[in-house]
């Protein structure tokens, strides 16, 4: 591609590079690391002519949930918080309200054929508003951990702990 001066690479991501999942800590860290490997890349080789487009699907009607291996051993005290998620995924093949995996397969098809895809690009309704939830709460996070950091007492704690004796 570089040669070439041109090029187009397409990684599959999932919601789960830009929002978490409880019980899918493993999966969740792979889409992360995916999405910022992208996101570099981009940097790195758009210069060159090769674009980079990471597809962020949400929920579509496959087995991907049947294809979850079950953990040796359960810890009860987690299933409140992972169980739901876990058989959210079990029920996904089935789920009509889902897309269909021939809508996401066209996606792609159009994805390629233009010169104009974004570096991210959400699919699915249910991408959109998981995805506008997450922006939604890092706005949060962002003015929470701004006025954390310009709390005066934090700022003398702070002060504190870096002073040279």
């Amino acid at each position: 591609m570089r040669a070439q001066g041109r090029g187009h690479i397409v990684n599959v991501s999932s919601l789960a590079g830009r929002t978490a999942f409880p019980g899918l800590s493993a999966y969740v860290t792979g889409k992360y690391a995916l999405e910022g490997m992208s996101q570099a890349l981009a940097a790195e080789a758009g210069p060159l002519g090769v674009r980079v487009t990471v597809l962020e699907p949400g929920g579509f009607a496959t087995g991907y949930g049947d294809a979850l291996a079950e953990t040796a051993v359960r810890l009860p005290a987690y299933d409140q918080n992972t169980g739901p998620v876990r058989e959210a995924l079990r029920g996904m093949r089935h789920n009509e309200s889902l897309g269909r995996p021939e809508e996401f397969a066209e996606l792609v098809l159009r994805v390629v054929a233009t010169e104009s895809a974004p570096l991210r690009l959400p699919i699915g309704a249910d991408a959109y508003a998981y995805l506008a939830a997450t922006e939604q709460l890092g706005q949060r996070e962002l003015a929470a951990g701004r006025e954390f950091t310009q709390n005066p007492v934090v700022a003398e704690a702070i002060a504190a702990l870096t002073e040279t004796p």
